[in-house]
């Protein structure tokens, strides 16, 4: 009898233990239920609300499976009609093109056992409704099952346009003269390097032309700056007519401008830009109710045959420059055509150090 009362004993305490536990894990699912629920609620919320775009992806299929309600203020599509889209129809082609060559790459590094950062940004244009095109910033991370397995990938896309078109105006700012908007020194420094790299790596040619507008500063004196600006726009736009497309015009700063000519006939498409230009620019602007006419002069240095190296090229077409003002101006002088400087002095040339003045 006793050892019955006990084995009965033991079953009831093991009854309730599992009655206890039982109820326990069932807090535990609801009480995690409850947790999972307010967590879609918070995400729902964050999506909703939010000014940015979020998103999530299908891999398998590259579909969309959720976009959340802001893409209207973005794109002027509603979430119902982006969800019907493919990925080529928001965003440009190049932009896709990018976009699934990273997506790719991203995959293949995961599956290749690199797995510390999935996170990616790109910058991609997406077109609107009424058919302008939108600057955005997207950044994806991707998304693997139990199995570790990719399965989704979750993108957060925010319109950056007024930041592209402020770094836009500041790179103008820096690089564009704000009168004529033509190249400045500065650009021109930079696009010449280049140019004489390109030159000595396929043997190739170029020539500089630094020109000036001769009798500019009575213009100013006379009419006011205000004529001069008019002069100097309107010679800025004959220059960019005269020159072949893929030439570089530059404003130098003042009444200074310059042209960068590449190519095998560098030498004689710079003489015959010259000719051109000292006839065109020399044509009358007018002004209210007056002509304003000036002359100008050029200097041309060719590379390599007068200098190898850009500061040197840089003096030399300003030394030939200055051969030209004193020649009489309305003239353009190719340097050592005047025979006072020999190859042997070019050469040289490409040693010295030119005034900081002309940089």
């Amino acid at each position: 009898v006793c050892s019955s009362d006990l084995l009965l004993t033991a079953a009831g305490l093991l009854l309730l233990y599992l009655i206890r536990k039982l109820r326990q894990e069932r807090s535990a699912r609801l009480t995690l239920r409850n947790e999972v629920a307010e967590n879609e609620r918070h995400f729902r919320f964050i999506a909703e609300n939010s000014a940015d775009v979020i998103w999530t992806m299908d891999l398998a299929t590259r579909r969309l499976t959720y976009i959340s309600p802001s893409v209207l203020a973005l794109r002027g599509f509603t979430a119902a009609e982006v969800m019907q889209q493919n990925l080529s129809d928001w965003m440009t082609a190049e932009s896709a093109e990018q976009v699934l060559a990273t997506l790719e790459d991203a995959i293949a590094r995961w599956n290749a056992g690199d797995r510390r950062d999935t996170k990616r940004t790109l910058a991609i244009q997406q077109p609107h409704k009424d058919g302008h095109l939108i600057h955005t910033e997207v950044v994806t991370t991707l998304h693997a099952n139990d199995a570790g397995e990719l399965v989704s990938v979750l993108g957060v896309t925010r319109d950056i346009s007024e930041r592209k078109a402020s770094e836009e105006m500041m790179h103008n700012l820096a690089f564009y003269d704000a009168l004529t908007k033509l190249p400045n020194r500065r650009l021109l420094q930079d696009r010449l390097q280049q140019a004489m790299i390109t030159a000595h790596r396929e043997q190739q040619k170029m020539a500089l032309l630094f020109i000036d507008l001769d009798h500019f500063k009575p213009i100013n004196d006379t009419y006011g700056h205000d004529a001069g600006d008019v002069m100097l726009r309107t010679e800025a736009l004959r220059l960019r007519q005269v020159v072949r497309s893929h030439d570089m015009v530059a404003r130098l700063g003042g009444d200074e401008f310059a042209v960068l000519i590449s190519g095998p006939n560098a030498q004689e498409h710079a003489v015959e830009i010259a000719e051109r230009l000292i006839s065109e620019l020399a044509q009358p602007v007018t002004y209210h109710d007056h002509q304003l006419r000036v002359s100008i002069s050029i200097g041309i240095a060719l590379y390599p045959q007068h200098a190898r190296l850009f500061n040197a090229l840089y003096k030399t077409a300003d030394l030939a420059l200055y051969k030209a003002k004193s020649a009489g101006r309305s003239s353009y002088r190719l340097f050592g055509d005047d025979g006072e400087l020999s190859s042997d002095a070019c050469l040289q040339l490409d040693l010295l150090k030119v005034p900081s003045g002309l940089l």
